[in-house]
């Protein structure tokens, strides 16, 4: 089989493969659905800023739905954005003075935190009928705090110093308790009704987290920028794993096709008939 041959099977392979890869749907895209990120950061100083993120698939959500959420507030930072396959609604506060709705500081850097894990019925938007809530993520960190409860179900970072995360299973109200250490501009806070957003009640039932060992390494802290979220990242246009065993077959059937053309191709042709004998002859 020529090196030519090999070349042609394979274009023709690669054009099939990507033609399957093309009309197969992929499984974000069947899932019409909105994906919600929540993370509270408390910093050394006492100061708690709130993000949240939400994905939307049905792309219901515009710049003024987004500016309208109950979760914006006089100084929140918001960024819009209406990608092709979804709209990204992003909001972050920053609560700065010495009361808030979400975390109490005492003068020892002790603190307690809770706040009510939102909900798609909490957005207060009118979604496509069949539309639910497909991912949730909650997450806390504390600014080289040392963390002692938390609601069940969080996972602590084994990389991050103080940092936990709930995934879809979100408790409706999470808690945590812990200490901080604190920053020369430190200040206690008062958990209070703030800005019209009531604190709610410290759950009961949180459970002890195991203190860190003590390390001379120095501590990883959360980027203070926008939450990471996949729906961020850029989606790989190769064929997916699925495709693999499949590509492989129509591989070596374009190679036994071409082959056999070639080969019929490189048989010499029959003869021309002989005349027919002529008059005289």
């Amino acid at each position: 089989m020529t090196l030519s041959l090999l070349k042609r099977a394979a274009s023709l392979a690669c054009a099939l493969t990507l033609t399957a890869a093309l009309s197969a749907t992929p499984a974000h895209a069947q899932d019409q659905g909105v994906q919600i990120e929540e993370q509270y950061s408390l910093s050394a100083s006492g100061s708690i800023t709130y993000r949240l993120k939400i994905v939307d698939l049905t792309k219901t959500i515009t710049l003024d739905t987004c500016n309208s959420l109950s979760q914006v507030i006089e100084w929140s930072e918001v960024h819009f954005n209406a990608a092709p396959a979804a709209s990204n609604c992003q909001i972050a506060t920053q609560y700065t003075r010495d009361k808030n709705p979400y975390v109490g500081t005492d003068e020892k850097g002790n603190f307690v935190f809770a706040a009510k894990s939102i909900q798609l019925s909490d957005l207060n938007i009118t979604f496509p009928a069949g539309t639910s809530l497909t991912e949730h993520e909650f997450h806390f960190s504390a600014d080289t705090g040392q963390l002692s409860q938390m609601s069940p179900g969080g996972k602590v970072s084994d990389s991050v110093k103080g940092f936990i995360t709930w995934k879809d299973d979100v408790p409706q109200i999470v808690g945590v308790a812990g200490t901080i250490e604190k920053a020369e501009d430190f200040r206690t806070t008062n958990r209070v009704e703030y800005q019209g957003i009531a604190p709610v009640e410290l759950p009961t039932g949180l459970e002890d987290i195991p203190a860190r060992p003590s390390t001379t390494s120095t501590p990883v802290t959360p980027a203070t920028g926008a939450l990471p979220y996949r729906g961020d990242r850029e989606t790989c246009s190769c064929p997916s794993s699925k495709l693999l065993i499949p590509s492989m077959v129509i591989l070596i059937i374009s190679i036994a096709i071409l082959a056999r053309s070639a080969r019929k191709r490189s048989r010499p042709s029959s003869p021309p008939p002989l005349p027919s004998p002529g008059l005289g002859q």
